[in-house]
């Protein structure tokens, strides 16, 4: 795809966009960037914030850039390069504290995923719009509305306003580190099966397709995945999925079981070797479960599963659950509220039950037609360097698969997850999968 027509689905993009009013990815986008600051906030300062490597990297050219084409700066913020800054919400209040020194100052953030969302609600929370230089094809946030941050131990998404201008230089993209570029992939590979728990629960009469959200991340959606070299289309292609969660209000589009997977882990603080995993990479691994999970269903059909069990009896099983897995958090509370929600009608899973089975062959086939095969799945990662085995991740296979179990429990979004416990299939998947030398190996 040229770079004309590139720019042609842009700009149709941008009619759907509530917020981000200029949205530039090419090579030598951000000699756009003065320009659109000063016409969008004419006499602003402009407020940095990037980390020692994002400065680097892209900081120091663009303040240089701006001040040689007149524009008004105020101090930088910059994060420590190392340890790798976390996205926890504590920094926000730093950051708003920050930029309420500059009443009038506009934040510009200039790095990838949790740059931009601590600017995104640091802003937010102190009264104005912000801007990014993205340093890296990295993350389908950019451009979403809200924020997904831990907060008391969870995985929070804030709800905030997407950034009003967005900048993706592509020969700036070209040179992150390939890690960077390597979870971007994921992240965006990652809305095959999320679109395909959209069909289940569309089908199902949980959550109705939007046409317009599901055509700005699926329509083009292969041919952004093409070339995993390619970080330009990388980059539209998740910006394209922060759009669509702009228009949707909701992260719906762009996210299913395999977030959910990577959530808890997060909620885990898992590292591997001193190291925080970058959220595409986990995600990566969390679309392959997720996958798998498809392949089986679709090969061995939805019936044979375990009666359901009385709704009270099950909901302080799992409720347990939750207490074992995230003992002393702050907002476990609200995780047993949500758990209450999803299991509060015993005839609704029943009828979702019958839905699935009898309706079997007319389903089948569009989840065929969404999705990837596992095996072509697991090549794309590995083109794109990606880890496919959780022992590259830090975590034992056993554990891997079972956080299926637990990942059901934590958002009130029907997913592959809440298929297979309405079906009676959960643990016999997690057993299945887990003794598949195929699966994450």
């Amino acid at each position: 795809m040229n770079h004309n027509r590139r720019r042609e689905i842009l700009q149709e993009a941008l009619k759907y966009a509530g917020t981000t009013k200029v949205f530039v990815s090419e090579p030598g986008a951000l000699q756009a960037l003065p320009g659109a600051l000063e016409k969008l906030y004419p006499g602003r300062p402009i407020i940095p914030v990037a980390d020692d490597n994002t400065w680097e990297a892209a900081g120091r050219a663009t303040t240089e850039l701006l001040t040689a084409q007149g524009c008004t700066l105020a101090d930088p913020f910059i994060f420590p390069g190392t340890p790798m800054v976390e996205a926890d919400y504590g920094h926000t209040v730093t950051l708003e504290q920050f930029f309420r020194r500059s009443p009038k100052g506009i934040p510009l953030a200039v790095g990838s995923g949790t740059i931009n969302d601590l600017v995104k609600l640091a802003a937010h929370r102190s009264g104005r719009p912000y801007g990014v230089v993205a340093t890296a094809s990295s993350v389908d946030g950019y451009a979403s509305d809200g924020a997904a941050l831990l907060t008391d131990g969870s995985k929070v998404t804030h709800p905030c306003p997407a950034p009003e201008v967005i900048i993706g230089d592509g020969r700036l993209l070209s040179t992150a580190p390939a890690e960077l570029t390597a979870a971007g992939f994921a992240d965006l590979a990652a809305k095959i099966p999320a679109g395909a728990d959209w069909i289940i629960a569309d089908y199902l009469g949980e959550d109705p397709i939007n046409p317009v959200s599901w055509k700005l991340v699926q329509e083009h959606l292969r041919t952004w995945l093409a070339d995993p070299r390619d970080t330009e289309a990388l980059f539209i292609g998740l910006t394209l999925c922060g759009i669509a969660m702009q228009y949707q209000k909701a992260s719906r589009p762009v996210s299913g079981a395999e977030h959910l997977l990577s959530h808890v882990w997060e909620m885990h603080h898992h590292t591997y070797q001193g190291r925080t995993i970058l959220h595409g990479i986990k995600v990566g691994i969390g679309t392959l479960i997720s996958t798998a999970c498809y392949e089986a269903l679709l090969n061995k059909g939805p019936g044979g599963g375990e009666d359901l069990e009385e709704l009270e009896g099950m909901f302080l099983r799992k409720k347990q659950l939750l207490e074992e897995q995230f003992p002393g958090i702050s907002g476990l509370p609200q995780l047993k509220e949500t758990l209450r929600e999803k299991h509060s009608d015993q005839q609704r899973r029943l009828d979702r039950r019958a839905m699935i089975t009898e309706g079997w062959e007319e389903i089948a086939p569009k989840l065929r037609q969404q999705l990837y095969g596992y095996a072509e799945l697991k090549e794309l990662l590995i083109q794109a360097g990606c880890p496919v085995t959780a022992e590259k991740i830090g975590m034992d296979k056993p554990r891997a698969v079972s956080t299926l179990r637990t990942a059901q429990l934590i958002r009130n979004r029907y997913t592959i997850l809440d298929l297979l416990d309405d079906l009676g299939l959960m643990e016999r998947w997690i057993t299945s999968l887990t003794a598949d030398d195929s699966v994450l190996t």
